[in-house]
């Protein structure tokens, strides 16, 4: 069993003292040092070799949550970072993004704690090496979603809300509601008259598919200035086309409808990784390749992301493993075949190869692949993207 550590800050010794009996409640597993005095947590932080978590208050006397933050990066980068905070404005965390995993908005609640420390664990756990932790966690150029996509992902992970409850937390965004719109309308979908109503769009694309496009929109919005609008627009459109493909395949080979969802957002969210890597060259050693070829490591960062921001585990270990594709009928191995099936394909037909099942795809998924390739050459599927 794993053993996780957290460090926590705040100069209010009432909060201080509100944490402690609000933790010890909600994740008594986790041993928890709590510091009033932000100053002496800074100076230990050279000798902590073990650290999963680390909160710190924003508005501090002695030292702001940003310097302590920034010294935890430099000194831990694999602990995940959270910042306390009333002001969750775009400026902040467009400033601050360098430094910081999560935002935790005041006044905070339980689920917004039970939320980062299970990512956090879901993190600890991954298989990932301690070298590539550390790279990872040092990156600067990771996007943080806003507090609207957590207030999402908690209604619909929530079994008793209600979906007019989610219409009017998306209603406040109106660029997610004119994707969520646009999406159930398409061809895609299959159905045979327009909607202009959330509440039905939303019925029809199901919850876990808004989460993928809520988490789509932020990031991109908030990568869009650090990588050129060429580029950012070819990713977009890899990611969407992927998806498609993605989703038809996992329909045709009769998966579940959650399966199918599943599969498309992360077919979607793939593309994620790339971008960080596009906007930040140094960090791997693979980054000296085009748009539309396979990087490895932007799997490994989207994996990374998607279990940082309360994604089904069952996703995340799809996509971080979609290179090693396991005969298994389980639900992350169905996932991720269509994944790398969906990429193979796309890298097939936009190369112009003659007609053939790739030999890395699955058994299971010859035919729907064979098909889908014939649909894709004969312009089937350009409606759909």
């Amino acid at each position: 069993m794993h053993e996780f550590t957290a460090y926590i800050v705040d100069d209010d010794e009432f909060i201080v003292r509100a944490l402690q009996r609000t933790l010890k409640r909600l994740v008594p597993h986790w041993q928890i040092h709590y510091f009033v005095d932000p100053s002496l947590l800074v100076a230990q932080l050279p000798s902590i070799t073990n650290a999963h978590l680390v909160i710190s208050d924003r508005m501090m006397p002695v030292i702001h949550g940003e310097a302590v933050l920034g010294a935890v990066k430099q000194h831990i980068p694999s602990a995940i970072r959270v910042l306390l905070t009333a002001d969750t404005s775009a400026e902040v965390i467009v400033q601050d993004c360098s430094l910081i995993h999560h935002f935790l908005a005041k006044p905070f609640t339980d689920a917004d704690f039970v939320r980062v420390f299970q990512c956090a664990e879901r993190l600890a756990t991954m298989p990932i090496d301690a070298k590539t932790r550390n790279t990872l966690g040092s990156m600067s150029e990771l996007p943080i979603l806003p507090a609207h996509f957590y207030q999402l992902q908690q209604l619909c992970h929530d079994p008793a809300s209600e979906l007019n409850q989610l219409g009017v937390v998306v209603g406040r965004d109106p660029v997610l509601v004119g994707r969520i719109l646009q999406l159930a309308n398409s061809p895609f979908m299959g159905y045979s008259r327009a909607t202009n109503a959330i509440d039905e769009a939303l019925l029809r694309l199901g919850f876990d598919l808004v989460l993928g496009l809520a988490a789509n929109l932020y990031s991109h919005q908030q990568m869009s200035g650090k990588v050129t609008e060429q580029v950012h627009q070819q990713i977009l459109t890899q990611a969407w086309q992927q998806a498609t493909i993605a989703k038809v395949l996992a329909r045709q080979s009769e998966l579940s409808t959650k399966l199918q969802d599943q599969i498309f957002m992360g077919a979607l969210l793939c593309a994620l990784g790339q971008l960080v890597l596009i906007a930040q060259p140094n960090t791997f050693a693979n980054n000296e390749k085009a748009v539309g070829d396979f990087w490895p490591n932007g799997d490994l960062i989207t994996a990374y992301l998607l279990t940082l921001w309360g994604f089904e585990p069952a996703i995340c270990h799809a996509v971080l493993t979609q290179q090693q594709l396991r005969d298994l009928p389980d639900d992350s191995s169905l996932i991720a075949a269509c994944l790398h099936s969906s990429r193979v394909l796309w890298q097939r037909l936009n190369s112009r190869d003659p007609m053939q099942v790739a030999p890395e795809v699955p058994q299971f998924l010859h035919r729907e692949f064979e098909l889908l390739w014939h649909q894709a050459v004969t312009g089937q599927l350009r409606a759909l993207w």
